[in-house]
């Protein structure tokens, strides 16, 4: 039997099965696609790789400033994809050696608690005492019509275009909109941000906001907030998003758009419900040791 089973190999989990390890549990980390979780697989690094490409392109643009020139100066998106995997697959790899060393035994495959002290993956039961869940989030896309078009994508899915969209509807004006804003502006697309919200950056610090308002004016990134995506139509020329704002309906045509209105606790599909585990609002309710409503489970 297992001292304690993680389920989740992102920043939260390996860390927490290491530490685990280190203080002599008999630890197994449980892990459906890559180790890392979002941030180093689908968030904070491949997108910081991708600013680096941005940024680049930024200073090619200022030669001039500089007293140089260039000709035919292209960008490869295809070849900035691919290095952008070679970074996360080269920090993967870290990572698996980090828990080889630290004895911790990972299993490949979705994991289903199917009680306390024992957990199921892939039809594979492991026996442990305790049990913790890191699964982490995932992108939630609102239930507007047109949302499930195959152009309508998530900062998942917008990671693994190999061609730069001539025109880039984003909902969404947070941070994970606009740093995606500012990457594929950058990149060469043609950028509008729709925001729900009278400002841009939601609770930011105020200062930081108008900063940033001015950055985007300066880069011809269209910000249109204050305005309700209310659906996404096909058609040949494009993606049609319309949006009510205050001065009425706003109609825009993209080629892609990109759905980054948040993100949810990924829990689903992993038994909580089924064994008794308490939720509020859809996030795990917990006691001050960070235990769940079910005893062994945290």
């Amino acid at each position: 039997m297992k001292d304690l089973v993680v389920i989740g190999g992102g920043p939260g989990g390996y860390v927490a099965a290491i530490r685990a390890s280190q203080l002599g549990m008999d630890v197994t980390l449980v892990e459906k696609d890559a180790l890392g979780g979002t941030c180093l697989n689908r968030g904070c690094i491949p997108t910081k790789a991708y600013y680096q490409n941005a940024s680049v392109l930024r200073t090619l643009g200022r030669l001039r400033e500089f007293n140089a020139a260039a000709d035919n100066i292209a960008f490869d998106m295809a070849g900035a994809h691919k290095r952008k995997n070679q970074i996360v697959s080269g920090l993967v790899t870290g990572i698996e050696k980090l828990l080889d060393t630290n004895r911790v035994d990972v299993a490949a495959g979705e994991a289903l608690i199917a009680g306390p002290d024992s957990v199921m993956v892939d039809g594979k039961e492991i026996k442990t005492k305790r049990v913790l869940l890191a699964t982490g989030s995932c992108s939630a896309k609102p239930p507007f019509p047109g949302a499930g078009l195959s152009g309508v994508i998530t900062s998942d899915e917008i990671l693994e275009l190999t061609a730069v969209p001539p025109r880039l509807a984003i909902i969404g004006g947070g941070v994970i909109g606009l740093e995606f804003a500012c990457i594929f502006h950058a990149f060469g697309s043609q950028v509008t941000v729709f925001e729900f919200q009278p400002g841009i950056l939601g609770s930011m610090d105020r200062e930081i906001v108008k900063r940033m308002g001015v950055y985007l004016k300066k880069q011809k990134i269209k910000v249109i907030a204050g305005t309700e995506v209310k659906g996404i139509d096909e058609t040949e020329d494009g993606l049609a998003v319309t949006a009510v704002g205050k001065k009425g309906e706003v109609n825009y045509t993209a080629d892609k758009v990109l759905v980054a209105t948040g993100r949810r606790p990924c829990i689903q599909g992993i038994g909580l419900e089924e064994i008794g585990v308490a939720c509020n609002n859809g996030f795990i309710t917990v006691n001050e040791d960070f235990e769940t409503s079910v005893k062994g489970v945290y």
